[in-house]
């Protein structure tokens, strides 16, 4: 299973972009991109192109459960995914790709993350860009969740 570091990619995506001194001052997303990173202003809107997108977003499949998390089993990972996409304005059609990995957080910490390809269909515009700006999920400080549109 692939490892990827997170706290590497972390501080490499802070030197690359914007050398601030917060987080709250985070103005964009970062994913890893096979060997490189890709980057998006926060205020880059959802292109009014299309309204079914072909997706690729590595994700952190975690539930909350009083102030718990648990991973998402592999069985539960389409209904999850189409819960998420759900609650920010997506319907899921179709997911064509999970590849689930493990990324290094602090401490040493281990997570599972998934890279994952999908086909979803915007149902509330509104909602839709502003996940497409701030991205889904959990551990966005890691690089998960920023909605990377395919060709």
């Amino acid at each position: 299973m692939k490892i990827l570091d997170g706290e590497a990619l972390h501080r490499k995506a802070w030197d690359i972009w914007s050398g601030k001194d917060s987080v709250d001052d985070r103005d964009f997303l970062f994913a890893p991109y096979g060997e490189s990173i890709v980057f998006r202003s926060r205020s880059e809107p959802l292109p009014d192109t299309h309204e079914v997108w072909r997706m690729r977003s590595l994700l952190a499949p975690v539930m909350r459960r009083e102030h718990r998390e648990r991973v998402v089993k592999p069985r539960e990972f389409r209904g999850w995914l189409a819960s998420l996409l759900e609650r920010h304005g997506w319907v899921l059609r179709s997911i064509e790709q999970v590849e689930p990995m493990e990324m290094t957080i602090r401490h040493g910490r281990r997570l599972t993350v998934v890279d994952t390809v999908f086909t979803a269909q915007v149902v509330d515009r509104e909602n839709a860009d502003r996940s497409y700006r701030s991205g889904i999920g959990r551990y966005k400080a890691f690089g998960c969740g920023m909605l990377i549109p395919q060709g």
